[in-house]
């Protein structure tokens, strides 16, 4: 049912009323102004100025109703615009509250007249804001363009958004932007209604988006870079495993340029041997399985492929093909194996040495023993050559031990003449058999060289193992060694007459894992291993080709400190002294476990006028000692149960002035013990094999140290 507007109604009503109440003044005028006509002499003038008068009464009546309709309906518009007006007012104000934006109303001055209660946002309360100069709520920055906007909306200007900064009530910076319009009479400003936006939120989440993209951005050239300088080759390919992409490292394994290789089938650049017009990855691939492969190149090298797929779905969109060269590591890892496997025999090859020298030092004894009591030349001469030979084999087993054994470098004088004669002792079978002769040409004197005899002793043997392998293939040769004198420096030449060294492969023969030897005769470390100790020695090395034909390689190595003197090697020719006074007898104690070597000593010292007790073990030893002391006590280092070192120590511990008679022997001269004792001990040492006048010259000394004593 429809419903009535009230105000109407009540309009309605007032205007028939006071249309009633004017009817019943009206009627009651008319009345009053007839009576003085009912009196009047001439009936006829009397009924005409009664019609007159109603008429007149009629028309006025009909003027005061109409007037009241007018009225009325003027009322009715008044309330009802009045009415609308305080909708519009409740709708303004409901807007105002839950706009996203502050609407404000300034006077033409910039009087905040009006700001709705969104600017709570900021910490104020509207009150804080109304009668108050927006200026006060702005940074002094933007006051210039505030005033401006104000003076171009009083010169009737439309003004643009622009964006302004607020001043929070914490002291905060908001940022916003704000639109503008005026409001007129005529031409002049009324007032000014803004909205403003805040835009602080959306900053800072933009510059937080700026900030992502830029490490975005940065992350993708670190991918671009990565990816270009990689050392791994990698493409990345189709769902039809065209290449689509391919860094740098790819194009320099493949000898291609990169524009060339994108577009290619991957089997036509990545897989040499594949067979077909397919990739032989493809099935397992599509399976979602990833793919590796050991391809080994005619050429030598030795590739590592891989293959990892991606999918979108169940659909593959792309394949990463990744393409290493492993041809070094692979080279390495059969060095570490050549490696491993030398380094158990050089330590199988360093037990045997220590074991031929046991019973080589009794073969020498006993030899000596003859030598003095056979009286026929010709069986001294036979005698002789054993002994001689059982020294050679001596020098080769201390040699063996030295190369084998790994320990610390040690700087020492070094004679280079006799280090060059015992790395040819060495090789000289392997030399002969091969049919390749040696000479050598070894400058005397030669000033000594300060280096470890150790690495010394490598970098020889490499570069003899390096002629004897060139001169080999061709049936034989000669093998020169030079040394020389060249200012501060001494010089060594290694010459072969083998084919030479290519001119191209010159600038690369120290290079780690260059050769130019097939497969399995070397691993192309040799001359990088020299080249790392020459320069460790404060040397120079380097090669070149002789003009008569073959290679030559030039060591020089710095002269030793004029007050330091060479180091000399321990296996020295019988020396021939001049007749000694007799030595005094002494008792002796003798710890040896190899009872050939133990007899031999015991029969050298008897002879000698000494007084012998033989020893088996380090037991056998302590209870000697603790029985009884001796003049001298010569015990071996090795042994089962007790060895050498743990009697010493029992020694100090328990009869601590024997510590000066202790002479330890050994096979074994790189043994740690034997660092000690010649370091933190002070005793003398004998290296088995030794020689009798050794022997006796220990004595000597020992005998004068007992006699001094006395």
């Amino acid at each position: 049912m429809k419903r009535f507007d009230p105000i109407a109604l009540r309009v309605v009503g007032g205007v028939l009323i006071a249309i009633g109440v004017w009817g019943g003044l009206v009627f009651g005028f008319y009345q009053v102004a007839r009576q003085p006509l009912k009196t009047y002499p001439d009936p006829v003038v009397a009924a005409a100025y009664e019609r007159t008068l109603g008429q007149a009464a009629a028309a006025f009546f009909g003027v005061l109703a109409t007037l009241t309709a007018l009225v009325g309906a003027v009322f009715y518009r008044a309330q009802r615009t009045q009415k609308a007006l305080r909708q519009a007012e409740w709708l303004h104000r409901q807007l105002a509250e839950i706009s996203a934006d502050i609407i404000l109303k300034f006077d033409p001055d910039g009087t905040v007249q009006f700001v709705s209660p969104k600017v709570r946002i900021y910490g104020y309360r509207p009150e804080e804001i109304i009668g108050k100069p927006a200026t006060t709520f702005l940074p002094s920055e933007d006051h210039e363009p505030f005033q401006q906007r104000l003076a171009a909306l009083k010169r009737g200007e439309a003004v643009p958004a622009a964006a302004f900064r607020v001043k929070t009530a914490d002291g905060r910076i908001a940022y916003g932007e704000c639109r503008c319009f005026g409001v007129y009479e005529g031409n002049r400003l009324q007032a000014i209604w803004c909205t403003f936006h805040d835009l602080t939120d959306l900053l800072r989440l933009n510059r937080e988006l700026l900030e992502k993209a830029d490490a975005l951005a940065q992350a993708n050239a670190d991918w671009e870079l990565t990816y270009d300088t990689i050392g791994t080759g990698i493409a990345i390919l189709d769902d039809t495993f065209t290449i689509v992409r391919a860094n740098r490292a790819l194009g320099e394994l493949l000898g291609c340029p990169l524009d060339l290789l994108v577009g290619q089938k991957c089997w036509s650049v990545l897989h040499p041997n594949a067979e077909g017009m397919s990739c032989p990855f493809e099935a397992a691939l599509r399976q979602g399985q990833w793919v590796m492969q050991e391809l080994s190149l005619p050429d030598g090298r030795v590739w590592v492929v891989r293959a990892y797929p991606s999918f979108k779905g169940n659909t593959l969109r792309r394949v990463i093909h990744t393409l290493r060269d492993v041809t070094q590591e692979r080279q390495a890892q059969r060095l570490l194996e050549q490696t491993q496997r030398l380094v158990t025999l050089g330590q199988m090859a360093a037990g045997v040495a220590h074991e031929i020298n046991n019973p080589l030092n009794a073969i020498v004894g006993m030899a000596e023993l003859l030598l003095e009591n056979l009286p026929e030349e010709t069986n001294r001469s036979m005698v002789r050559m054993i002994y001689e030979q059982a020294l050679r084999i001596g020098r080769i087993t201390r040699s063996l031990l030295t190369f084998a054994r790994p320990r610390p470098q040690e700087l020492v004088p070094i004679d280079l003449n006799r280090l060059v004669q015992e790395v040819i002792g060495l090789v000289a079978y392997r030399l002969r058999s091969a049919n390749i002769s040696v000479q050598l040409q070894l400058r005397e004197p030669l000033p000594s060289v300060m280096g470890d005899a150790t690495q010394l002793q490598q970098v020889l043997l490499n570069l003899i193992n390096n002629a004897h392998d060139a001169m080999a293939d061709q049936g034989g040769g000669q093998l020169t060694i030079r040394t020389g004198v060249d200012g501060a420096m001494v010089t060594l030449w290694v010459d072969d007459t083998g084919p030479g060294i290519p001119s191209e492969y010159l600038p690369h023969l120290f290079d780690p894992f260059f050769t130019t030897k097939t497969v399995g005769k070397g691993a192309g470390l040799g001359l990088t291993i020299a080249y790392g100790i020459v320069t460790g020695h404060g040397g120079r090395i380097r090669a070149e080709n002789r003009p008569e034909g073959g290679a030559r390689f030039i060591v020089e190595l710095p002269v030793a400190p004029s007050e330091t003197t060479p180091a000399t090697s321990v296996s020295q020719a019988p020396s021939h002294s001049s007749p000694q006074e007799p030595l005094m007898p002494m008792q002796v104690l003798v710890v040896e476990d190899e009872m050939p070597l133990a007899t031999t000593l015991q029969a050298l010292l008897v002879r000698e006028g000494h007084q012998v007790t033989l020893a088996n073990d380090g037991d056998a030893a302590i209870n000697a000692l603790a029985q009884r002391d001796y003049d001298l006590i010569l015990c071996d280092l090795k042994m089962p149960k007790v060895n050498g070192e743990q009697v010493y120590e029992w020694l100090q511990a328990n009869k601590p002035h024997l510590r000066g008679r202790f002479v330890l022997m050994t096979g074994d001269f790189l043994h740690p013990a034997i660092q000690r004792a010649s370091g933190e001990w002070g005793i003398p040492i004998l290296h088995k094999p030794f020689r009798v006048d050794e022997l006796r010259a220990l004595i000597r000394e020992r005998a004068q140290t007992i006699k001094g004593a006395s």
